[in-house]
């Protein structure tokens, strides 16, 4: 525990807190591959792939973990088209997502935050905000959008889905099948405390939504760039008291590991021992995680 505190408060030290992060990836990393991963494949869905993985917030490290496979949604077709050629995606669907199938108008403000929402030019008014992200260009695409579940069709095994969808998150979440929803073991929701756009629902509602679907805040981080902090990364994990499997499990201690939740690693793998009793992959996982991180055997 000692070791663990420490190295939060390293984190709060901005002149180290890259090579600590860098490090702890490194590490982790080190032990999934050959421990966890031939057990436990991974599958991700990233929508609003723009950038590749690189810039997927938490889950940039699986780029380096065995046996994992992306499905991006991004709607730019000449990015989606340098999205396929990278190679880090199995497949890319080039259309819009949304809360239903059928018409919409795109409203392009810069390409980071263009959205099939008007930017509430209003309540950004009256908050002083000038932000080039959110200036409206006053070009107008006529796009077509789909729900996720017309737009995937009947491949809906997804261990992780990444939102960053330009206000429409909540809409997409809530039009997702129960199939989606019990498949995935997180889900990384870009969201804020303001709707920038008009309609946008704002992260007390989707952290509603999540709840009622059994998914549990895991972790969150703010964009220091965003005026008075109001845009959250926010990662939530399903109910870990639905683990039935040692794979689950896995998916759930790697879920800890992508967002430094070291305690969340601990908590699943005693969760599953008191619950199932011992099994290998995860006693042999366990042991090796508190030697990595110098964790207290009693706790893993």
């Amino acid at each position: 525990m000692f070791f663990e505190r420490l190295f939060r408060w390293l984190e709060t030290v901005p002149i180290i807190r890259f090579s600590c992060r860098r490090l702890y990836e490194n590490r982790w990393i080190s032990l999934w591959n050959p421990c966890a991963s031939p057990c436990a494949p991974v599958r991700l869905l990233d929508l609003g792939a723009r950038g590749g993985l690189e810039i997927a917030g938490v889950f940039a490290p699986l780029r380096y973990l065995k046996n994992v496979s992306a499905v991006g949604v991004e709607p730019d077709g000449e990015e989606a088209e340098r999205l396929k050629q990278s190679g880090e995606y199995e497949k890319i669907f080039a259309e819009g997502v949304a809360g239903y199938t059928g018409e919409a108008v795109l409203h392009v403000l810069n390409p980071f935050c263009s959205s099939i929402k008007r930017v509430n030019k209003a309540l950004l008014d009256d908050y002083g905000f000038h932000m080039d992200l959110y200036r409206d260009t006053g070009k107008r695409v006529p796009v077509r959008v789909k729900t996720l579940d017309d737009l995937l069709g009947d491949d809906k095994a997804f261990d992780f889905i990444k939102l960053d969808i330009h206000g429409v998150e909540y809409e997409v979440l809530a039009s997702m099948s129960d199939a989606l929803w019990e498949n995935a073991t997180g889900i990384y929701v870009e969201t804020k405390t303001i709707p920038f756009y008009e309609g946008e629902h704002t992260l007390d509602e989707i952290a509603k939504l999540m709840k009622d679907r059994k998914f549990c805040w895991l972790f969150s981080r703010d964009d220091a760039g965003h005026p008075f902090c109001s845009e959250y990364d926010v990662f939530f994990v399903k109910d870990p008291r639905t683990i039935q499997t040692a794979e689950q499990a896995l998916k759930h201690c790697l879920a800890g590991l992508l967002v430094g939740r070291f305690e969340y690693v601990r908590y699943i793998l005693r969760f599953y021992k008191e619950r199932y009793g011992n099994c290998e992959v995860l006693d042999t996982f366990g042991r090796k995680a508190c030697r990595l991180f110098l964790l207290s055997p009693d706790h893993a």
